[in-house]
């Protein structure tokens, strides 16, 4: 027990990634030091093997979404992932919602003005689905430690590029579409004349995943495309049983010409 003790208070300077089957996971930091008061964002890095993803906070089809419990020093406050947009991952008939090669889930954290001591600790356990052929469920306690820094701005970390490429993917901007649904269509109308556009549900249910998405041109009621997404057998009823449903069968993200936008939907006569 003396020796437990000890080595839980032996925190890394670096704590070492945590090898689960298929997938490497790994507490990181965009910043290579804790400033008092300032904001900050920790994160969790996974590389998958080739071939094998993880999921988006809608896993799609089947699949489980990726979880991270920290536990923070007294004053910290950690906020919920920042999803980046995610890809379809189709096993037909089947198409899943995730991430393959190498990703970072960032997730912001609130650093008190007091901060003791000279360095931060900070762990947690992450939870996720690794799929391929087959799909393995993995969990593993992860830990960080990083010096305090009293003034200025914290140098980037060696993983500062990762949050880089998924802050690309994460909606920062939310986008005003109309929607509007006859069938089994659910149609997305967004403005402008984009080359492309592809819409992934918050809500499980609702859509056929693994179905075609088209853009089509549109100049009624004002310029811009309609997206159709199909709605799954499900979704149809839920849509024809409530008008609420409508806007659930719309809540997600829509990446548009490769930026990530959230959809703020009203409903549309037609």
């Amino acid at each position: 027990m003396l020796a437990l003790g000890a080595m839980a208070c032996a925190w890394p300077a670096a704590a070492a990634p945590v090898r689960v089957d298929a997938v490497e996971v790994e507490l990181v930091s965009e910043a290579a030091a804790v400033v008092p008061g300032r904001p900050m964002r920790l994160g969790l890095r996974i590389r998958h093997d080739p071939d094998w993803h993880t999921y988006w906070r809608n896993p799609g089809d089947s699949g489980l979404a990726t979880r991270l419990s920290l536990d923070l020093p007294a004053g910290f406050q950690a906020g919920a992932i920042e999803w980046p947009a995610p890809q379809r991952l189709f096993i037909p008939p089947l198409a899943n919602y995730g991430y393959e090669g190498e990703i970072v889930l960032p997730l912001p954290l609130q650093v008190p003005a007091a901060v003791a001591g000279e360095r931060v600790a900070f762990a947690g356990k992450a939870s996720w689905l690794m799929c391929r052929e087959v799909c393995i469920p993995g969990e593993a306690e992860v830990a960080l430690e990083l010096p305090v820094q009293r003034s200025g701005t914290a140098a980037p970390s060696r993983f500062a590029g990762l949050f880089q490429t998924a802050d690309r993917r994460i909606p920062r901007e939310r986008l005003a579409v109309r929607a509007f649904s006859q069938g089994d269509t659910l149609s997305i109308g967004v403005p402008g004349r984009p080359g492309g556009a592809e819409f992934f549900p918050y809500r499980e249910g609702f859509v056929e995943n693994a179905a075609e998405q088209v853009l089509y041109a549109v100049t009624q009621p004002a310029e811009g495309v309609r997206l159709a997404v199909r709605l799954s057998e499900d979704g149809v009823r839920r849509l024809r049983d409530s008008g609420e449903a409508l806007l659930d069968a719309a809540s997600g993200i829509v990446v548009v010409d490769g930026t990530a936008y959230e959809i703020d939907a009203k409903p549309s006569a037609a």
